[in-house]
């Protein structure tokens, strides 16, 4: 911190030899670029919900389409068209989804660029401007264009900083909100973990099935329960 501090009034303090303007200027367009991490940021969250109901798509049909033991059933029930047209809207649902992303990243990246491009086209159009006058010399010329950069340079990294805490700071937030979520058996409508405990059994109530609907049922109005044991 100390370091940091003692940097910055160094820069300030070559720099306010120039003017106090061009100071003014270069934390305003740091502060701008700060102001767009955060918006960025802040719209990364707002996809997270989206991103985690799209990946929990995606990894229920891929393991479904994974288990072996579903074969049988898949194709005496002909639900491979099913499972496909699901597959193809949960891949579907991730590519739009990481689209919009990157469409939006690469906005805020352009506009992060638009302003370090403004930042040290103003700082080169001044200096030489004050060159061309003989208001100072070209050693003066080439010290306060490296001040210029280092003090840009410097005021970005801690605004970057800032805004990677903050990242970090809504990451650990969303952890804490999920160690805190109540258990299973504490929540409305779920089965008590005592239940799970009990022997299990197998019980089909009023099933009908046929190979073929025009065919005579082979089940109809089937019930029956399996105890273990």
């Amino acid at each position: 911190l100390v370091t940091n501090l003692l940097c910055f009034a160094l820069y300030v303090a070559t720099l306010g030899i120039l003017s106090h303007w061009i100071t003014l200027l270069l934390l305003a367009l740091s502060l701008a670029d700060y102001a767009l991490s955060m918006r960025q940021i802040r719209y990364q969250e707002t996809l997270r919900e989206a991103r985690a109901t799209a990946y929990k798509h995606f990894e229920c049909v891929r393991s479904l389409l994974g288990d072996e033991t579903a074969a049988k059933d898949i194709r005496m029930y002909n639900m491979a068209p099913w499972l496909r047209d699901l597959k193809n809207a949960a891949i579907e649902e991730r590519r739009s989804l990481s689209q919009k992303e990157l469409s939006k990243q690469s906005l805020y990246e352009k506009f992060s660029l638009t302003l370090s491009l403004l930042r040290d086209v103003l700082a080169y159009a001044y200096l030489l401007d004050l060159a061309s006058q003989g208001q100072i010399s070209p050693g003066d010329f080439v010290l306060y264009i490296g001040a210029v950069m280092g003090f840009s340079s410097f005021v970005q990294r801690i605004m970057k900083g800032l805004a990677d805490i903050r990242q970090a700071a809504n990451s650990t937030e969303y952890l804490r909100v999920y160690m805190e979520y109540p258990e299973e058996e504490e929540r409305k409508g779920a089965c008590p973990a005592a239940s799970l405990s009990m022997p299990p059994k197998i019980e089909f109530c009023n099933v009908s099935f046929s190979y073929d609907s025009k065919n005579k049922p082979v089940l109809s109005h089937f019930n029956l329960t399996i105890h273990a044991g």
